[in-house]
C-alpha cells in the first residue's frame, strides 16, 4: 500500500482498537498488534475488496466517516444501496430474480472476507506455551455468562475474541439457505455454531439447512442445543415451533399440535404458526385434543415443558446484579426478558421502579 493508504488504514484499525470494542480484553489489542504484523502478507487488492476490514465488524458508512478511503467507497456502491456489513441483513427475498445478482455478489464478498480472516491468521491454534486454544464469540456478557456456567469445561482454554468472525460464516450460511444451497450452508453454519455456541440465531439457521437436507435427526439435535442456551421469549417459541415441525414429519400430530401450543405461550404469532397448524389439522383429521398439563408432563421426556430452567436461573441473577448497581438500561432489557418467559409479578415490579426514575443511588 502507498503511505497515504496505509495511514488511513491504520486509522479504520484504530477506530476497532479505541471505538468498536471493549479495552479491558486484552487480546483485543493483541489481535490488533497482529494484524499490524501480517498486513504486509496479505494481497492488497483482497484487503481493498474485505471492504477495509468490515470482516472485524466496522461498518462501512462508520469507515468512511473515520477515514475517506476510496476502496471503500467503491466497494460500497458495488453493493447497491445495502451496507456490505453483514450483520443483520435487509436485503430484498433471493428468489426474486431482479435481486438474485445482488445476493450472489454479497455472497462473494463474504467469502473474501472470510478468507481474509484466514490470511491474517487471527487465531492461533496454541498458546506462548504450546497450549491448545479455542475461541468464542459473544453476542453480550449474559451470553458469556451461560457459555461459562452451562457449556464450558475446566479444561477447556478459551479466548473471547472481538473479531465476529463466526458472524461472518452466519450470513454467508443464511445467504446460501435463501440461494437453495443447503449442503453448503450446513457446512458454513456447523462452523459458525463452533465459535458462538450460545447464540440461537445461528443455531436455528443451521438447524435451517439440516431440514432443508432432510436430515431431520439433525434438525432435532441442533434445535435442543438452541433451546438450552435461549434466554429470549421469541428464541424459546422458535425452538418449540422447530420441535412441532420435528413431530409432524414423524406423523405424531398430537405432539406436534402441543409443541405449537407452548409456542404460542411464549409469542402469540398466528402468522408464525398458521402454515403449520393447517398442516397438522389436516392431517390429523379431527383426532387432536386440547392440550392439557397432564398431556405435556407425559411428552416430558421428548419435549421441554418451556424455556431451560438453568437459564432461568442465571437470568434471574444477572438481573439482581444489575438492579444492585444500578445499570438500569441494561436491568430493564435483561428484566424484560425475564418477565416474558416467568411473569413474574416481582420483575413486572422493578421495572415499573425503574422505568418511574425511583430507582437510583
Amino acid at each position: 500500500m502507498g503511505n497515504k493508504e496505509n495511514e488511513e488504514f491504520s486509522k479504520l484499525v484504530e477506530s476497532v482498537r479505541f471505538k468498536t470494542y471493549d479495552k479491558k480484553y486484552s487480546f483485543y489489542d493483541e489481535t490488533l498488534n497482529r494484524i499490524y504484523k501480517l498486513l504486509p502478507k496479505v494481497d492488497k487488492k483482497l484487503v481493498r475488496e474485505a471492504s477495509s476490514f468490515c470482516s472485524l465488524g466496522i461498518d462501512p458508512n462508520r469507515a468512511v466517516e473515520e477515514a475517506d478511503w476510496q476502496p471503500v467507497k467503491q466497494a460500497m456502491r458495488k453493493g447497491g444501496d445495502v451496507s456490505i456489513n453483514p450483520i443483520g441483513i435487509p436485503i430484498p427475498p433471493a428468489d426474486e430474480d431482479e435481486y438474485k445478482d445482488l445476493w450472489e455478489r454479497r455472497v462473494d464478498c463474504l467469502m473474501k472476507q472470510i478468507k481474509l480472516c484466514e490470511e491474517l491468521e487471527l487465531f492461533p491454534e496454541h498458546d506462548d506455551d504450546g497450549n491448545p486454544v479455542s475461541y468464542q464469540y459473544f453476542d453480550n456478557d449474559f451470553c458469556e455468562r451461560i457459555f461459562g456456567m452451562l457449556l464450558s469445561e475446566e479444561k477447556d482454554t478459551v479466548r473471547r475474541t472481538a473479531v465476529p468472525y463466526p458472524r461472518l460464516l452466519f450470513a454467508l450460511g443464511f445467504m446460501l439457505i435463501e440461494l437453495n444451497n443447503a449442503d453448503e450452508a450446513e457446512k458454513v453454519l456447523a462452523e459458525a455454531a463452533g465459535w458462538n455456541l450460545t447464540d440461537t440465531e445461528t443455531l436455528f439457521e443451521y438447524s435451517e439447512a439440516q431440514k432443508r437436507r432432510g436430515d431431520f435427526d439433525g434438525f432435532l439435535e441442533t434445535t435442543k442445543r438452541a433451546w438450552m442456551v435461549s434466554y429470549t421469549a421469541e428464541a424459546v417459541a422458535r425452538g418449540f415451533r422447530n420441535f412441532a415441525f420435528y413431530f409432524a414429519e414423524k406423523k405424531e400430530w398430537q405432539k406436534a399440535y402441543a409443541c405449537l401450543c407452548l409456542s404460542t405461550s411464549y409469542v402469540n404469532d398466528e402468522e408464525k404458526i398458521s402454515d403449520e397448524l393447517q398442516y397438522i389439522q389436516e392431517n390429523a383429521k379431527g383426532r387432536l385434543q386440547d392440550v392439557t398439563d397432564e398431556m405435556l408432563e407425559s411428552y416430558s421426556d421428548e419435549i421441554p415443558l418451556g424455556a431451560n430452567p438453568d437459564v432461568i436461573e442465571l437470568l434471574q441473577g444477572y438481573c439482581e446484579e444489575l438492579y444492585g448497581t444500578y445499570e438500569n438500561r441494561k436491568c430493564l432489557e435483561y428484566m424484560q426478558h425475564l418477565y416474558d418467559l416467568t411473569e413474574d409479578a416481582e420483575v413486572k415490579k422493578r421495572m415499573k421502579e425503574i422505568k418511574s426514575g425511583k430507582h437510583k443511588k
